[in-house]
C-alpha cells in the first residue's frame, strides 16, 4: 500500500520546547505507541507541534524509537542523498490548499 502514512505530531499538540522534561516524553512515547498500537505500523517520525522542541526532546528521540523529526516550514529537500533526519524539511499544507495547489506548493512544476 502506498500514498499515506500516519506518524506522530505528539499527544496533545503542545508546544514540547515549552514543557517539562517529563511532559516532553509523555507527549512524544505516548503518541508513537498510541498510532502504533491502533495501525499495528511502526511510527518513525515526528513532525514538532509549532515547530516547537529542545534540546532534550531531540536527544531522547532514538531512545524512543523515532528515525527522524519534521521540522514545520522549513521547505522541502532538494536532494535526498543529505537529508538529516533529524531535521527533516517540511512544507505546510492548510486546510484551505486544495489538493490542486500541491504541485506548486512542492515546487513540482
Amino acid at each position: 500500500m502506498s500514498g499515506i502514512e500516519f506518524q506522530s505530531h505528539s499527544v496533545t499538540h503542545r508546544n514540547i520546547g515549552n514543557i517539562s522534561d517529563s511532559d516532553a516524553y509523555f507527549e512524544l512515547a505516548q503518541s508513537k505507541a498510541d498510532i502504533e498500537s491502533h495501525l499495528g505500523k511502526t511510527c518513525i517520525i515526528i513532525a514538532w507541534p509549532h515547530n516547537s522542541y529542545s534540546g532534550y526532546s531531540r536527544s531522547i528521540l532514538s531512545e524512543i524509537g523515532y528515525r527522524g523529526a519534521a521540522e514545520y516550514g522549513s521547505g522541502k529537500s532538494e536532494n535526498t542523498t543529505t537529508i538529516k533526519l533529524y531535521a527533516i524539511k517540511r512544507i505546510p499544507i492548510y486546510r484551505q490548499n486544495p489538493p490542486s495547489s500541491y504541485v506548486s506548493l512542492l515546487g513540482l512544476n
